[in-house]
């Protein structure tokens, strides 16, 4: 009887593996054309990760300068739009200005305003400081009356002490500022800055 039961276990054994090595695991066919797809997948995927990593210094870089752009303009068009139009309310020339920032300005914009009853005098000026090793920075001067200068950093990475260039062309005022080259990006990021003044 024991042996009857081990022959039957072994030839049921026998059926079973049988069976699982026919129909288990992959032919060397089937291998390869799983080999190909993976590459054919894989090949596109692992380029665009390349390509991400190249360009994500140039993307940071104009991302930088852009938020510049915004940060200058956020301030640049209220201070014009709020600029007098009696003479030497608005100096577009690199001037020293001792009244509010204390350095050589791109440009000086005043106005006054009575609002209260009592006339109060406001200046916003622009001036680039820095060094070509520390690099260059615009910042805004902001005064109003007699008061202590308010200072804000509204571009940073410029190119040079003279980065800032205005025009006046009649109500119009345009500052256009050029930013530092780099490595990353052989070309300097150039913007410009509009905003048309009060008329009296």
């Amino acid at each position: 009887m024991t042996r009857r039961v081990i022959r039957r276990w072994a030839a049921l054994r026998r059926r079973t593996n049988g069976r699982a090595q026919g129909s288990g695991g992959f032919t060397l066919i089937e291998l390869l054309i799983g080999i190909v797809i993976s590459g054919v997948i894989i090949a596109p995927l692992s380029a665009g990760v390349i390509l991400g990593l190249k360009t994500s210094n140039d993307t940071a870089t104009r991302l930088a300068s852009s938020t510049d752009a915004q940060l200058l303009t956020a301030a640049y068009i209220t201070d014009v739009e709020s600029a007098g139009s009696a003479a030497g309310d608005v100096v577009a020339t690199p001037t020293a200005n001792t009244e509010c920032s204390g350095i050589t300005n791109v440009l000086r914009l005043r106005w006054t305003t009575s609002d209260t009853g009592s006339a109060v005098k406001y200046q916003a000026a622009y001036a680039i400081s820095g060094s070509a090793t520390a690099g260059w920075k615009m910042r805004r001067f902001y005064c109003v009356g007699a008061g202590a200068a308010s200072i804000s950093t509204v571009a940073r990475n410029l190119a040079s002490a003279s980065a800032a260039t205005v025009a006046v062309s009649g109500t119009k005022i345009s500052m256009t500022v050029t930013e530092a080259v780099n490595t990353g990006n052989p070309t300097p990021y150039v913007f410009t800055v509009s905003g048309n003044r009060r008329t009296p």
